[in-house]
């Protein structure tokens, strides 16, 4: 069963995004807050999977409870609401270390798959969304590396970046590459520091910016 955390300040939109998750199998809500310092109040007795975590909030907004989340609670998956879906605020939340990101306008029943697949892969990004701004999404922080910096993995490294794209969680690739899980987390973790990557969504992303995979091939299977 996944334990989720709604985190959004509009009273009827947390019941109402509660209600919806109650829907969906093996998923139940364990937490609802209404900004950041209600969440952190309530993980100190709650075991959390995923939060869904909204943008706009008074008190501790989206940024920078997802900020000390990662810091703080860094195996919790994060998967941003926002009613916004431009570059720099995807850009943004994913620096800060966001696992996925959803925008209120989309299906309602992709938030099952949207959590399902962040828990899982490590990342969510809806396909639509990835092919509007991923040509976008990166800054060069730094001018003297090279801007693809997947072209330092390994084949057996870019083999697993291609298969997390399609949603294959840890344990499916060990399965279908013939290796055991704890070598495919050690490969996961090398591609991040070799990338620089904070999470592995903006492994994906660069991935489809320097076109390693195409946006139609985000979560076929």
């Amino acid at each position: 069963m996944l334990r989720i955390a709604v985190v959004d300040d509009h009273l009827l939109i947390r019941k109402s995004l509660a209600l919806l998750i109650s829907t969906f199998p093996k998923m139940e809500v364990v937490v609802e807050a209404a900004n950041g310092l209600e969440l952190f109040s309530a993980l100190e007795g709650n075991a959390v999977d995923v939060v869904l975590l909204d943008v706009q909030m008074p008190l501790m907004d989206g940024h920078e409870t997802c900020k000390r989340l990662h810091k703080e609670f860094p195996e919790l998956k994060v998967l941003m609401l926002s009613q916004h879906a431009s570059a720099d605020a995807v850009r943004k939340s994913l620096e800060l270390g966001a696992h996925g990101y959803f925008t209120k306008s989309s299906n309602p029943a992709s938030l099952e798959t949207g959590i399902q697949k962040v828990y899982s892969s490590g990342f969510y990004l809806d396909p639509e969304l990835a092919q509007s701004f991923v040509l976008t999404m990166f800054t060069d922080h730094h001018p003297t590396r090279p801007k693809d910096l997947l072209s330092s993995l390994t084949d057996r490294e870019l083999e697993i970046v291609r298969m997390a794209a399609k949603g294959f969680d840890s344990m499916k690739i060990a399965e279908k590459l013939f290796i055991n899980k704890r070598t495919v987390e050690t490969h996961r973790k090398r591609i991040m520091e070799k990338t620089d990557a904070k999470n592995f969504m903006k492994v994906v992303l660069m991935a489809l910016k320097f076109n390693y995979i195409k946006t139609d091939e985000l979560l076929v299977e």
